[in-house]
Protein backbone atom coordinates (compact mmCIF):
# COMPACT_ATOMS: atom_id res chain seq x y z
CA UNK A 1 0.00 0.00 0.00
CA UNK A 2 2.96 2.08 0.41
CA UNK A 3 3.64 1.94 -3.35
CA UNK A 4 0.16 3.26 -4.12
CA UNK A 5 0.08 5.50 -1.85
CA UNK A 6 3.44 7.27 -3.13
CA UNK A 7 2.36 6.66 -6.96
CA UNK A 8 -1.34 7.54 -6.88
CA UNK A 9 -2.02 9.19 -3.69
CA UNK A 10 -4.24 8.06 -1.00
CA UNK A 11 -7.65 9.02 -2.30
CA UNK A 12 -6.84 7.84 -6.01
CA UNK A 13 -9.44 4.98 -7.31
CA UNK A 14 -6.82 2.57 -7.26
CA UNK A 15 -5.89 2.57 -3.61
CA UNK A 16 -9.45 3.22 -2.81
CA UNK A 17 -10.01 0.10 -4.54
CA UNK A 18 -7.04 -1.68 -2.71
CA UNK A 19 -8.33 -0.59 0.65
CA UNK A 20 -11.81 -1.47 0.13
CA UNK A 21 -11.18 -5.08 -1.09
CA UNK A 22 -8.65 -5.06 2.82
CA UNK A 23 -11.21 -4.16 4.84
CA UNK A 24 -13.44 -7.49 3.42
CA UNK A 25 -11.58 -8.94 5.77
CA UNK A 26 -12.16 -8.68 9.96
CA UNK A 27 -9.48 -6.06 10.54
CA UNK A 28 -8.78 -4.83 14.25
CA UNK A 29 -8.04 -1.52 15.39
CA UNK A 30 -4.14 -2.10 15.90
CA UNK A 31 -4.29 -3.08 11.90
CA UNK A 32 -5.70 -0.01 10.57
CA UNK A 33 -3.23 2.41 12.39
CA UNK A 34 -0.63 -0.11 11.32
CA UNK A 35 -1.53 0.41 7.75
CA UNK A 36 -2.01 3.72 7.53
CA UNK A 37 1.16 5.18 9.63
CA UNK A 38 3.46 2.91 7.16
CA UNK A 39 1.65 3.73 4.03
CA UNK A 40 0.77 7.43 5.05
CA UNK A 41 2.65 10.86 5.45
CA UNK A 42 2.88 12.04 8.36
CA UNK A 43 0.50 14.32 7.99
CA UNK A 44 -2.05 12.33 6.47
CA UNK A 45 -1.61 9.74 9.24
CA UNK A 46 -2.34 12.85 11.96
CA UNK A 47 -5.65 13.42 9.69
CA UNK A 48 -6.65 9.85 9.16
CA UNK A 49 -6.76 9.33 13.23
CA UNK A 50 -8.42 12.25 13.66
CA UNK A 51 -11.21 11.41 11.32
CA UNK A 52 -11.03 7.83 12.64
CA UNK A 53 -11.60 9.00 15.97
CA UNK A 54 -14.48 11.03 14.86
CA UNK A 55 -16.20 8.28 12.96
CA UNK A 56 -16.25 6.14 16.14
CA UNK A 57 -17.17 8.32 18.54
CA UNK A 58 -20.00 8.58 16.28
CA UNK A 59 -20.56 4.92 15.73
CA UNK A 60 -20.17 4.36 19.43
CA UNK A 61 -22.99 7.08 20.23
CA UNK A 62 -25.20 5.30 17.81
CA UNK A 63 -24.61 1.55 19.47
CA UNK A 64 -25.58 2.72 22.86
CA UNK A 65 -28.51 3.88 22.08
CA UNK A 66 -29.78 1.25 19.93
CA UNK A 67 -28.02 -1.65 22.66
CA UNK A 68 -25.38 -2.85 20.21
CA UNK A 69 -22.13 -3.81 22.77
CA UNK A 70 -19.90 -2.56 21.00
CA UNK A 71 -18.06 0.98 22.65
CA UNK A 72 -15.47 3.87 21.19
CA UNK A 73 -12.65 1.99 23.00
CA UNK A 74 -13.15 -1.50 21.13
CA UNK A 75 -13.59 0.43 17.97
CA UNK A 76 -10.16 2.62 18.40
CA UNK A 77 -8.12 -0.08 20.15
CA UNK A 78 -7.91 2.14 23.08
CA UNK A 79 -8.53 1.85 26.93
CA UNK A 80 -8.59 -2.04 28.27
CA UNK A 81 -8.43 -2.71 24.48
CA UNK A 82 -5.63 -0.94 23.56
CA UNK A 83 -2.94 -4.49 23.23
CA UNK A 84 -3.81 -6.04 19.78
CA UNK A 85 -4.57 -9.54 21.57
CA UNK A 86 -7.76 -8.45 23.04
CA UNK A 87 -8.77 -6.78 19.32
CA UNK A 88 -8.94 -10.46 18.32
CA UNK A 89 -12.12 -11.44 19.94
CA UNK A 90 -14.36 -8.89 19.62
CA UNK A 91 -17.96 -9.78 17.99
CA UNK A 92 -17.95 -9.22 13.68
CA UNK A 93 -20.11 -6.19 14.23
CA UNK A 94 -17.41 -4.33 15.46
CA UNK A 95 -14.84 -5.25 12.51
CA UNK A 96 -17.66 -4.17 10.57
CA UNK A 97 -17.76 -1.35 12.27
CA UNK A 98 -14.07 -0.59 12.43
CA UNK A 99 -13.83 -1.41 9.03
CA UNK A 100 -16.55 1.59 7.44
CA UNK A 101 -14.89 4.38 9.81
CA UNK A 102 -11.41 3.58 8.78
CA UNK A 103 -12.69 3.47 5.29
CA UNK A 104 -14.87 6.64 5.54
CA UNK A 105 -11.73 8.56 7.35
CA UNK A 106 -9.60 7.34 4.56
CA UNK A 107 -11.70 8.77 1.97
CA UNK A 108 -11.94 12.01 3.63
CA UNK A 109 -8.28 12.69 2.89
CA UNK A 110 -7.14 15.57 1.29
CA UNK A 111 -5.71 14.12 -2.47
CA UNK A 112 -2.58 15.31 -3.38
CA UNK A 113 -3.06 15.95 -7.20
CA UNK A 114 0.57 15.31 -7.65
CA UNK A 115 0.18 11.94 -10.03
CA UNK A 116 -2.61 13.89 -12.29
CA UNK A 117 0.96 16.19 -13.52
CA UNK A 118 2.57 13.23 -14.33
CA UNK A 119 0.32 11.79 -16.60
CA UNK A 120 1.43 14.68 -19.32
CA UNK A 121 5.25 12.59 -18.68
CA UNK A 122 3.68 9.60 -20.34
CA UNK A 123 5.19 9.76 -23.97
CA UNK A 124 5.42 7.17 -26.58
CA UNK A 125 8.96 5.74 -27.19
CA UNK A 126 10.61 6.36 -30.81
CA UNK A 127 9.83 2.19 -31.09
CA UNK A 128 6.51 1.80 -28.78
CA UNK A 129 3.48 0.77 -30.84
CA UNK A 130 0.94 3.19 -30.27
CA UNK A 131 -1.57 0.72 -29.17
CA UNK A 132 1.12 -0.12 -26.17
CA UNK A 133 1.24 3.00 -25.50
CA UNK A 134 -2.63 4.17 -25.57
CA UNK A 135 -3.00 0.99 -23.05
CA UNK A 136 -0.45 2.56 -20.99
CA UNK A 137 -2.17 5.48 -20.90
CA UNK A 138 -5.63 4.06 -19.76
CA UNK A 139 -4.18 2.07 -16.80
CA UNK A 140 -2.76 5.20 -15.54
CA UNK A 141 -5.75 7.07 -16.10
CA UNK A 142 -8.19 4.55 -14.82
CA UNK A 143 -5.97 4.51 -11.21
CA UNK A 144 -6.58 8.59 -10.97
CA UNK A 145 -9.40 9.82 -12.61
CA UNK A 146 -12.82 8.02 -11.62
CA UNK A 147 -14.87 10.15 -14.00
CA UNK A 148 -15.04 8.19 -17.15
CA UNK A 149 -15.95 10.49 -19.32
CA UNK A 150 -13.00 12.90 -17.62
CA UNK A 151 -10.80 10.02 -18.78
CA UNK A 152 -11.58 9.43 -21.69
CA UNK A 153 -11.06 13.31 -22.79
CA UNK A 154 -7.88 13.13 -20.94
CA UNK A 155 -6.59 10.03 -22.87
CA UNK A 156 -7.78 11.39 -26.35
CA UNK A 157 -5.57 14.44 -25.92
CA UNK A 158 -2.93 12.94 -24.47
CA UNK A 159 -2.63 10.24 -27.10
CA UNK A 160 -2.47 12.54 -29.72
CA UNK A 161 0.06 15.15 -27.69
CA UNK A 162 2.54 12.49 -26.30
CA UNK A 163 2.99 10.54 -29.39
CA UNK A 164 5.68 10.34 -31.45
CA UNK A 165 6.25 11.78 -34.42
CA UNK A 166 5.57 9.59 -36.46
CA UNK A 167 2.46 8.61 -35.05
CA UNK A 168 1.20 12.50 -34.44
CA UNK A 169 1.77 12.30 -38.28
CA UNK A 170 -0.50 9.89 -39.21
CA UNK A 171 -3.45 11.29 -36.32
CA UNK A 172 -3.36 14.43 -37.03
CA UNK A 173 -5.73 14.30 -40.19
CA UNK A 174 -8.39 12.81 -38.16
CA UNK A 175 -7.88 14.34 -34.52
CA UNK A 176 -10.62 16.93 -34.23
CA UNK A 177 -13.15 13.99 -35.61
Amino acid sequence: FESLYSEYGPTAPFTLSMLDNLSRKALCPGDWKVIAQACLSVGDNLLWKAEFAENAEKQAMYNKRTNIPVDFNMLTGTGQYYDVGFQLNYPEIAYNQINTCAITAWKKLPSTGGRTEELSKIRQGPDEKYQDFVGRLLTTVSHIVTDGEAGTIIVKQLAYENANYACQAAIRPWKNQ
